[in-house]
């Protein structure tokens, strides 16, 4: 239903211009004046967010409107001073086949100036030349809509391709590893491993208050606390299914309803939504199991997440998880590297990480699927068998680097991203970034080179010991700006190391404080 009525202020635009025949002038006011109706009464916006958005489509919509201006104002000054009529004289004197002409113009020149300018210009004055060659109007229209499908993702002067850019400043999370809040102007955290403990703090450099609250007040102050700090970042790690996150563990919940999060407490059975202002956020549930299944159907917690409250870019499990080691070390990776990676990074630079441990300790198991099934136990002594099949011997499961072996081929491929992986969001820096790394290409050489500080430690660069139970020290990692081609490591001096055309992990690398290193990399 609310489907439906998100499609009125459209239709009725529809019929007013067309059935109509109003102008845009007088059916987009009153298109606004309906969506501002169903904003405020159906989907419950408050005033000044709908003021808020009404002014930013106005801003963004200038920036459209002056480069179509610009397309115009070359079209009319080409058809003012001949110009227009000299272009149709050299069309005709290429050829007089229509099929040729249609390509020339519709795409060719079509795609010219769907790079010059976009947002519909090409069809406006492709198809008046097509018409003036002796094509019938709405055939002209139909080839230059068609022929424009290409270039269109690379029209505007490039505005697709512009990439978003957020710095996380504001997170609030259910876990403890963050809870130096150094990252973050504001911060807040309820404990779901200790029951009722929670904290916050406000200002970049501002003073951590903690405090406890009773387990059955766990849930209202998480969702106060979401309120209270409209967060850029959601973190949570506890118990979930595709329908619920228990907070705490079996004595509150959140749940999807509509496409919505609402809270239910199990002590006095109410409930309630959680505040949404239309931020754009970013959710990692790092360790919750199921939560990224959308399990076929609307009323899953990755579809409320991603609807409700916003996740823009949203990352979990589609299985139980109980090693970790995915969805912490994309956390990992993105923490150790503020500023330095984005979240799409982290988490494409995790997984290679991965599978390249994978594959040095279990390589025949990488083309081999992981059995998983609803008992836990059964699923673990059967992974625990093949595992000791393909290396020869019994593993211990109380051995850590037998359990990162199972557990390495049990999270390779069940944590889901979605979202853009061009939204470049990444956190600020607190101190971290202690050293730089740039690359530059010399011939068929391309240096990467490293640059220390005097506050320098390699301990840092490997994660600061984060999650060390799930994740192992990281390497020194690189993601190269361009694609190489066959790239190959000069010499023997780094160790164990992988090289491949996107990225480079260095395993056994040791930097010193206050240094410049070069690592050459020799490309086809």
């Amino acid at each position: 239903m609310l489907a439906l009525i998100a499609f009125v202020p459209l239709i009725v635009t529809i019929y007013l211009m067309i059935g109509r025949d109003w102008g845009a002038s007088k059916a987009l006011p009153l298109a606004w004046a309906l969506t501002a109706v169903v904003a405020l009464v159906f989907w419950k916006m408050n005033v000044i967010d709908a003021i808020a958005f009404t002014l930013t489509g106005f801003l963004s919509a200038l920036e459209t409107l002056i480069i179509v201006f610009g397309a115009i104002l070359i079209m009319n000054t080409m058809s003012r001073s001949g110009a227009m009529s000299a272009i149709n004289g050299m069309f005709m004197g290429v050829t007089t086949d229509a099929r040729i002409q249609a390509i020339i113009v519709g795409w060719a020149f079509g795609a010219f100036i769907e790079g010059a300018a976009g947002f519909g210009t090409p069809a406006a004055l492709a198809a008046p030349l097509l018409i003036s060659l002796g094509f019938p109007p709405l055939a002209a229209a139909t080839i230059c809509l068609i022929y424009n499908c290409t270039p269109v993702i690379f029209g505007a002067v490039g505005t697709p391709t512009n990439t978003a850019f957020t710095v996380v400043k504001d997170a609030v999370a259910t876990i403890m590893e963050l809870n130096s809040a150094k990252w973050f102007d504001n911060y807040a955290w309820i404990d779901d491993h200790t029951k009722g403990l929670w904290g916050k703090k406000r200002g970049f450099d501002g003073e951590i208050v903690t405090g406890m609250v009773a387990p059955e007040e766990v849930l209202p102050k998480f969702t106060e606390l979401y309120a209270e700090f409209d967060p850029d970042l959601v973190v949570t790690a506890a118990h979930a299914t595709q329908q619920n996150l228990e907070m705490p563990y079996s004595l509150g919940n959140l749940k999807p309803r509509n496409g919505k999060l609402y809270a239910e407490d199990r002590f006095n059975g109410k409930t309630w939504d959680l505040k949404e202002s239309g931020k754009r956020r970013v959710y990692t549930a790092v360790g919750n199991c199921l939560i990224g299944d959308m399990n076929n159907t609307k009323e899953s917690m990755a579809a409320a997440w991603m609807n409700g409250s916003n996740a823009a870019t949203m990352i979990g499990y589609v299985v139980t998880t109980w090693h970790g080691r995915n969805g912490w070390g994309a956390l990992k990776y993105w923490v150790s590297n503020p500023e330095r990676y984005t979240l799409a990074e982290a988490v494409y630079i995790n997984q290679q990480d991965l599978v390249n441990q994978h594959n040095e300790w279990t390589p025949t198991l990488l083309d081999e699927r992981y059995n998983f099934c609803d008992e836990f136990m059964e699923e673990l002594t059967t992974a625990a068998n093949r595992v000791s099949e393909v290396v020869g011997r019994d593993v211990d499961l109380d051995n850590a680097q037998d359990w990162d072996m199972i557990g390495f081929w049990h999270d390779r491929d069940v944590v889901v991203y979605y979202g853009d992986p061009k939204w470049e969001v990444r956190l600020q820096s607190a101190g971290e970034q202690d050293y730089t790394a740039s690359a530059k290409r010399k011939g068929k050489r391309y240096i990467v080179t490293i640059t220390t500080g005097e506050n320098f430690s390699m301990e840092k660069m490997r994660g600061d010991k984060f999650k060390q139970e799930h994740v192992l020290d990281l390497p020194f990692s690189y993601i190269f700006p361009e694609r190489l081609n066959s790239p190959k490591l000069v010499g023997d001096k780094w160790g164990k190391a992988v090289v491949d055309e996107n990225f480079m992990l260095l395993y056994d690398a040791e930097f010193a404080p206050s240094s410049t290193y070069e690592i050459v990399i020799k490309t086809k």
